[in-house]
């Protein structure tokens, strides 16, 4: 080949390889590259720094969440009364730590039952001071009756306050019992027969319906029978057998209560 058709084919080569740069379809691919190139840009841009404000509005949350735990104060019963066994004229009295009733008036009336008592009993609940609660029950407590207390979290009405520690409590009216009894013997003028007068005493009135029911007199196993001489409800009864066949100089009489005999309100 000669040096002249080497110089043509050079020729050639550049004048394609300037009409492909001009070429408007190479041109305009390249400017949807770039447009492509840029977009795609943006868009990663764009995802990252949303990612970025999730994240701390995440942190942003929990830290206010945590502060509000940080301001929940917790607070104890200090004391509670009564305790154990009780008079049934009692009233509940509740301290608690911190004044978690701030605000509130003295003798407040609570509409809400801060206190759980099984059995149940109504009553009052009322603010003495910014810290203790009373409940004064409708009625004098159930005799012999045993009680628990549970006070509730809606103790007091805040969420700058949590109940902690003890919650239950026990308390007892006095058990029902016989507090005295008494048998004498009244004999005839013969000495062949003869009445036995007796009296019991409890702590608590009973109906005299329930003691004919439950109070037994017996002599070597026999039932006697007997008269109750009050009426109605009494807590000192009472009572007289039939005339009774002296058999014996060492006749033993036996008074017996049943188990089911109950106090009025028990």
């Amino acid at each position: 080949m000669s040096s002249e058709d080497t110089s043509n084919a050079q020729d050639n080569s550049s004048s394609a390889s300037q009409s492909i740069l001009f070429d408007p379809k190479f041109l305009l691919g390249i400017i949807v590259f770039l447009l492509l190139f840029i977009i795609v840009g943006i868009v990663c841009f764009v995802q990252e720094n949303q990612l970025k404000n999730r994240e701390a509005n995440i942190v942003e949350v929990e830290d206010k969440t945590q502060s509000k735990k940080t301001d929940v104060t917790e607070f104890v019963v200090d004391s509670f009364s009564p305790l154990g066994p009780t008079s049934k004229l009692s009233v509940v009295t509740v301290k608690f730590s911190h004044s978690i009733a701030v605000g509130l008036s003295v003798n407040k009336h609570s509409g809400i039952a801060p206190i759980k008592l099984s059995p149940a009993t109504q009553g009052q609940y009322n603010w003495i001071s910014n810290n203790q609660l009373q409940f004064l029950p409708d009625h004098l407590f159930a005799p012999s009756t045993k009680f628990i207390a549970e006070i509730l979290p809606e103790a007091v009405n805040s969420t700058d306050y949590v109940l902690a520690g003890q919650r239950c409590f026990k308390f007892s009216t006095e058990r029902f019992r016989v507090q005295k009894s008494d048998l004498n013997f009244a004999c005839d003028s013969d000495r062949e027969k003869y009445k036995v007068a007796g009296r019991i005493m409890f702590n608590y009135p009973v109906e005299l319906d329930q003691i004919k029911q439950h109070l037994f007199l017996y002599l070597a196993g026999t039932k006697l029978l007997y008269q109750v001489k009050a009426a109605g409800a009494h807590s000192t009864l009472e009572f007289e057998t039939d005339e009774i066949q002296r058999l014996s100089k060492d006749q033993k009489i036996a008074l017996g209560i049943g188990e089911g005999l109950k106090p009025i309100g028990a």
